[in-house]
């Protein structure tokens, strides 16, 4: 008994098993996570390492050339390189794919501690940092005061982040800009000098006074007490008063040699929303958690905070949310699948004639769907815009299968056959051409699967999503179609006015194609040239088409980084970018949102996945009205304020990035990258600056720049 007749017969077993599938099916498809891309992990670990006061040449020197020789003995490392800035340390090494990365950590963390016993001894503690999705900000906003602006980075801190953190999801919380609070022991050099006191004095006294000192315990009764000897400053009086020496026998307070000032320090990174100062907040998520709902809870809670935290006069405001991005594109994707699906309502009734037979092959399209659902929880794959495009462009696949079933059993109810028979025999006789044109996409298909690469991470989901899609569709065919043709299938044909007329059109069509394969069959030679010359037109034609691994969507976000020299003062990229914001402001109506940042952490956090930071380097983000409400294209927009920039002095390079940031992530905000290598860096220089030149002035090239930074001035 094959599929058919098994279907026919037990029609109750099989309705059961088809319910059962979509009742699975439509769990598995709830619990699905959303996202802009397939789930990526590159084998890329970044070793972050501070070493206070230090400039970018000693780092280099002291710490990232000697990680990197260290790093290097680990088997399957494909490249390593390192970014050296003043203080930090960035070393990259990067596997080849498919290197598992989990055992490829502790080798790692090996090397790094065999290494450190050659960095130098004030260098904090190496970091290590896998590279995933999750290690670019999926929602940045920006926090403004009016009056209280002074306490909005102790706000942030102490509030937002802190209830933001607990979500579920949310990986880190980086602040950028604000006045953070510092105590300043401004030491007068003639006073110290006068009392012959040492500056390491000084420092140790403070450090020793500013101490809680734990004292064991006390039981007494049944109560045990632990004691503890409070010394921690409160106040800056009590820290004026510490005592930091002694001279002709009478003691030395800290006053009596400096001034301690409650203030805030000079500011390593400002933020701006508009031309308003900021504090600028960047969310990084997990890897493994749900972009969208990660997003909606963060918004959720920061509505929740505005009501009951927030103070009168501060707001918040959102510049770049992937979700947003995310579930357009997911809509706009779902909006296809749904049209696809009428259409081939329509198609299917125009064509068969019979309304149920028409339904009946369109819910085949759920079935096919839901069952790859079910493979899709099993194997951990998302909704993101790969899958859903593979389930869009199979959903027209999984049909043809069907309407082959649907029209031989049609023919055989035509024909005076019983409904039974007619689904059976019917469906039998063309088994095997629907398994053979099963089988032949899925080999065209699969081999798409067993890419390499972070091609083969995007495609392999693409690929592994139709052919169980085709495959499901197979199945659908060959049991689902019989089962409900030999209940619903009717012998007499629908004949109304769409009908009458298109089979005076496809009668038109089948005449005009008669004559034509009885030309083309007298006209051989004529006929295989102009297949050879079209061949040949397509050949030549293709090079003449851009390729690319995925387009550019106007996600109605423009990401701006402004690099000036080396040495060059915050004060001058901060009013670089203030000018950006202001040109921006006044040039672009379309923007609904418009921040900026410069300047580094302290941390490095920011350099350490990939982002570009520095004192000489500011960042300028610009949000848009969507797609529809306005008339000019982000890659139009960001065209004009590139062109813009190239006409401000001071600039060493600069990147306008139209893109999500993930993408650019994982895919490059530039296309081409040329590495040149050699002994001598003067020579390597002088040559890549050569190449930036040749390049530059090929038509259609912006951004052109350099990786290689410039000496750094220094006394």
């Amino acid at each position: 008994m094959n599929l058919p007749e098994l279907s026919v017969k037990r029609k109750t077993t099989m309705l059961m098993v088809f319910l059962a599938a979509l009742l699975l099916g439509g769990i598995v498809f709830i619990g699905l996570k959303l996202d802009l891309l397939p789930k990526i992990e590159p084998p890329v670990v970044n070793i972050l390492t501070t070493w206070p006061g230090a400039s970018a040449g000693d780092v280099e020197q002291s710490v990232s050339k000697r990680l990197e020789d260290s790093l290097s003995l680990i088997e399957g490392v494909d490249k390593i390189f390192s970014k050296s800035m003043d203080n930090i340390s960035v070393v990259t090494v990067q596997f080849k794919w498919g290197e598992d990365l989990d055992v490829k950590m502790g080798d790692i963390r090996d090397s790094v501690n065999f290494a450190k016993r050659d960095l130098p001894s004030d260098a904090e503690e190496p970091i290590l940092l896998r590279i995933t999705s999750g290690t670019i900000p999926f929602l940045t906003l920006s926090l403004t005061a009016k009056r209280s602006f002074e306490g909005l980075h102790h706000f942030a801190q102490s509030v937002v982040v802190e209830n933001i953190s607990r979500i579920p999801g949310v990986g880190q919380v980086l602040v950028y800009g604000g006045d953070q609070r510092e105590i300043q022991i401004r030491i007068d050099a003639e006073k110290l000098e006068g009392f012959s006191i040492p500056m390491n004095s000084i420092i140790a006294a403070v450090e020793r006074e500013n101490l809680d000192i734990p004292a064991g315990s006390l039981k007494e009764g049944a109560t045990e007490y632990y004691i503890r000897v409070p010394g921690r400053f409160s106040s800056v009086d009590e820290i004026g008063k510490t005592v930091v020496g002694a001279a002709g026998g009478v003691l030395v307070h800290l006053n009596d040699v400096a001034e301690v000032v409650d203030t805030y320090k000079d500011p390593d990174i400002q933020g701006y929303h508009f031309d308003e100062r900021a504090v600028i907040m960047a969310v990084l998520k997990t890897s493994d958690a749900n972009t969208v709902e990660v997003s909606r809870a963060v918004l959720a809670r920061l509505e929740e905070l505005k009501e009951k935290e927030f103070p009168a006069d501060v707001d918040y405001h959102i510049g770049m949310n992937t979700s947003e991005f995310i579930l357009n594109s997911i809509n706009n994707l779902s909006q296809s699948l749904i049209a696809g699906i009428v259409l081939v309502i329509a198609v299917t009734w125009i064509f068969l004639k019979r309304f149920s037979a028409s339904l009946i092959v369109c819910a085949a399209i759920p079935f096919s769907l839901v069952i790859t659902f079910i493979f899709m929880g099993e194997m951990d794959y998302t909704i993101n815009i790969f899958t859903l495009s593979a389930l869009a462009m199979a959903s027209g696949m999984v049909v043809d299968n069907c309407i082959v079933a649907t029209d031989q059993i049609v023919y055989h109810l035509e024909k005076g056959a019983r409904k039974s028979v007619a689904s059976i025999v019917g469906t039998g006789e063309v088994q095997s051409a629907m398994i053979a044109s099963t089988l032949t996409t899925v080999v065209v298909l699969l081999p798409l699967a067993f890419i390499r690469g972070l091609v083969g991470v995007f495609f392999s989901s693409l690929t592994v999503v139709m052919v169980v899609a085709v495959t499901a569709s197979l199945f659908v065919s060959l049991s689902f179609i019989p089962m409900m043709a030999s209940v619903f299938f009717r012998r007499e044909e629908d004949r109304l006015f769409i009908h009458r007329f298109s089979d005076r059109i496809i009668g038109r069509l089948e005449s005009g194609y008669e004559d034509l394969l009885a030309w083309s069959l007298s006209n051989r030679k004529k006929v295989l040239f102009t297949a050879l010359t079209l061949l040949a037109l397509t050949a030549t034609g293709f090079r003449f088409i851009g390729t690319e691994l995925s387009p550019d969507p106007d996600t109605g976000e423009i990401t701006i980084t402004l690099t000036l020299p080396e040495g060059t003062r915050i004060d001058e990229t901060d009013a670089l970018v203030l000018r950006t914001i202001e040109h921006a402001r006044k040039t672009v109506p379309e923007a609904v949102n418009i921040y900026g940042y410069d300047g580094r952490d302290e941390k490095g956090f920011t350099a350490a996945v990939g982002q570009q930071a520095g004192p000489n380097i500011g960042n300028v983000g610009l949000k848009l009205l969507d797609k529809g409400k306005r008339k000019r294209t982000a890659f139009e927009i960001g065209e004009e304020l590139r062109a813009w920039l190239r006409a401000q002095p001071g600039i060493e390079k600069m990147n306008v990035l139209v893109s999500s940031p993930i993408k650019a992530m994982f895919l490059g905000s530039k296309p081409l990258n040329i590495e040149v290598y050699g002994d001598d860096l003067k020579k390597v220089v002088d040559v890549a600056e050569e190449i930036q030149r040749i390049v530059a002035s090929i038509p259609g090239t912006v951004d052109v720049s350099l990786s290689q930074k410039q000496s750094r001035p220094e006394i």
